[in-house]
């Protein structure tokens, strides 16, 4: 059983991006997470999954957007987007 690391993985990353280049309201959630202060980013991204959850979204694709309250991978994952 692997050990759960504490950064967000590169499949994260990608499986996060590519979701956001896809998916419209997702692309929208996250441009308007990035206007948001840290603490209400928190909220937003736990109010997020758990609705991700209750849909029974795909669980890879909630522990990337999971992985947005660590602050250098949503950094990363901003500078992807702007790009797409």
């Amino acid at each position: 059983m692997p050990i759960p690391s504490s950064e967000p993985s590169r499949e994260a990353l990608e499986l996060l991006c590519i979701a956001i280049s896809r998916d419209p309201n997702l692309a929208a959630w996250f441009r308007n997470l990035r206007k948001l202060p840290s603490n209400l980013r928190l909220n937003a991204i736990l109010e997020i999954t758990s609705k991700m959850k209750a849909h029974s979204e795909d669980p890879a694709l909630i522990q990337a957007v999971s992985a947005l309250r660590n602050p250098s991978f949503e950094a990363l994952v901003s500078q992807i987007a702007d790009t797409l």
